[in-house]
C-alpha cells in the first residue's frame, strides 16, 4: 500500500470513529424534540392505552388502542387525540381512556 493511500485512512477512520460518538453525545445534552421525519428509537415503548366506548344505551366496547393504531409511537399523546375521533366513529356518548395508572372518561359533543 503506497503512502498517499493511508494517510488518508487513518483520519478518515478517526473521523468516522468521532462522529458516531459525538452525534449521541450532542443529542443526548441538547434541547432535542422528535421531529415528524426524525430518527427515534422506541426501545422503551410505553404500553398501549385501553378505550371504552359507551352508548346510548348502556352497552360498552372494549378498544385497545393495539387495534386502533398501526404502531404505537411514544411522541405522540394517543389518549388525549383518539377519543374526539372514537366518538364521531362509534357514535358514542363517552369514551374511557384506561391507563396502566389512571382511567378518564372523556364525554362526547
Amino acid at each position: 500500500m503506497t503512502p498517499v493511500l493511508r494517510s488518508w485512512k487513518v483520519p478518515a477512520a478517526v473521523a468516522f470513529v468521532a462522529l458516531q460518538v459525538l452525534v449521541p453525545i450532542v443529542t443526548r445534552f441538547a434541547d432535542y424534540q422528535p421531529a415528524t421525519f426524525g430518527w427515534h428509537m422506541f426501545a422503551g415503548a410505553s404500553p398501549y392505552v385501553r378505550f371504552d366506548v359507551l352508548y346510548e344505551d348502556g352497552h360498552a366496547e372494549h378498544l385497545s388502542s393495539a387495534s386502533i393504531l398501526i404502531r404505537n409511537r411514544n411522541d405522540i399523546d394517543f389518549a388525549s387525540l383518539l377519543p374526539p375521533i372514537l366518538c364521531r366513529r362509534h357514535g358514542a356518548t363517552a369514551v374511557v381512556v384506561r391507563g396502566v395508572e389512571s382511567s378518564e372518561r372523556v364525554a362526547c359533543d
